[in-house]
């Protein structure tokens, strides 16, 4: 039985605590795992049901109020921000944020990220051409350099679905994180030279099936710069669901 989609705010703001462990007071303090990387300062996401907001344990008390009063006075997503995979207009007061807290705007890659959610139902029938089956321990040697980020999920027990074309793997999707209220994040990844040839979509079908199957609501990220993601989550039928934006 398929998962419906719980397209709420409450689900919505899992995905911030997933991505970030929080002290007792509920500031972000870390990645999972005690991951040493840079944690934001502060986390806006935004959707049509309204807006979820986080801050690190170092942001000042003056600041955070600051903070917490523009996040939410700031608009949600309007009703036709969901509708297509197109940026919505940026958070009205994103400079005084930046602002109060003394940062740059992020320029590229990492400035804000579409969180996307695939079409419910009525998906298109795979290709013939070709084999896709799901890899594991025992055959995630059959993987190029490449695909690393499928092979360490094989490793890790996470599934994981190639597609094989005249002997070589030409593309893979897999679960890259799951979230507590059910929701499992994926990652596609197509060699260069087979991009565009309907691939990609092969393995995300039999991914979306066997995740349903168990159960699981499926999600992805992007950043807005990714275009080939998301020309093909275009095609695939994707929709916005929400966007984050952080301040480091």
């Amino acid at each position: 039985m398929h998962s419906p989609f719980k397209e709420d705010l409450s689900v919505y703001a899992t995905l911030a605590n997933r991505r970030f462990e929080c002290d007792e007071a509920g500031r972000l303090s870390q990645y999972p795992g005690g991951d040493a990387q840079a944690v934001p300062r502060f986390y806006l996401g935004r959707t049509v049901q309204g807006n979820v907001w986080r801050f690190s344990a170092d942001v000042p008390r003056d600041v955070l109020i600051d903070l917490a009063r523009w996040a939410g006075l700031e608009r949600p997503l309007g009703p036709g921000g969901a509708s297509g995979l197109v940026p919505p207009p940026p958070p009205e007061r994103w400079p005084h944020i930046l602002a109060r807290l003394g940062a740059e705007p992020l320029v590229g890659f990492g400035s804000a990220w579409a969180v996307l959610r695939p079409p419910d139902g009525g998906l298109w029938a795979p290709s013939s051409v070709g084999r896709v089956f799901r890899l594991n321990a025992g055959n995630v040697r059959t993987l190029g350099k490449e695909f690393a980020d499928a092979r360490d999920a094989a490793n890790r027990g996470e599934m994981c679905f190639v597609k094989l074309l005249d002997g070589e793997v030409v593309s893979s999707c897999h679960t890259q994180c799951h979230l507590p209220s059910g929701e499992t994040e994926l990652e596609v990844f197509t060699l260069s030279a087979y991009r565009g040839g309907g691939h990609a979509r092969d393995v995300l079908w039999h991914w979306l099936e066997s995740v349903r199957r168990e159960g699981g609501v499926p999600v992805a990220r992007s950043t807005w710069e990714d275009d080939s993601f998301l020309q093909f989550a275009r095609r695939s039928g994707f929709k916005l669901w929400g966007e984050d934006r952080v301040v480091f």
